[in-house]
């Protein structure tokens, strides 16, 4: 999911693994210019000093992306988050591009994402995948917000993946 996808097409990339399915739902596969890059840099170093304050408003809005049950663990991630760690992060993202030309004789691709604002990234490594791997599965889930399906609703991606995988 999301950031997680990076690592997966980097394991994917550097063709030491027997991969048979890639899956990736949100992820941003496509780099970014500077403008957008600082953007998401400024929102995430705000988000993670807000949510570390324990900001009311903050942790009310978290609820959107966390779901509430899991919310004292993602609190106890971004307590141990440093500035530091999240420029690198985030940076590593933004400059990430998926090559065009992995072998997909032997791996599928999947890849889920949804049409709310927050997946800005999403639709334009959908349109990137579909042009340089034409054997690409593409699922929109039109009106969800980034990772929904998979975070709130896991049955609803549950059934997709069963319908795709087995």
């Amino acid at each position: 999911m999301s950031m997680g996808g990076v690592l997966t097409a980097t394991l994917w990339q550097n063709n030491r693994l027997n991969i048979a399915k890639v899956i990736f739902d949100g992820s941003p596969l496509v780099s970014v210019n500077s403008l957008v890059k600082n953007i998401m840099l400024r929102f995430y170093l705000n988000v993670t000093h807000k949510s570390q304050q324990r900001d009311k408003k903050t942790l009310e809005q978290s609820k959107n992306i966390c779901p509430e049950e899991h919310l004292e663990f993602f609190l106890q991630v971004l307590d141990n988050m440093s500035d530091t760690s999240i420029t690198n992060s985030i940076s590593s993202i933004a400059s990430y591009k998926l090559p065009t030309n992995l072998d997909t004789a032997h791996t599928g691709i999947f890849y889920f994402h949804g049409t709310a604002p927050n997946e800005m990234l999403a639709p334009k490594t959908a349109k990137y995948i579909s042009k340089y791997y034409s054997n690409a599965t593409i699922i929109c889930f039109k009106g969800k917000a980034h990772c929904e399906n998979s975070l709130f609703h896991p049955e609803v991606m549950i059934k997709e993946l069963d319908g795709l995988l087995i």
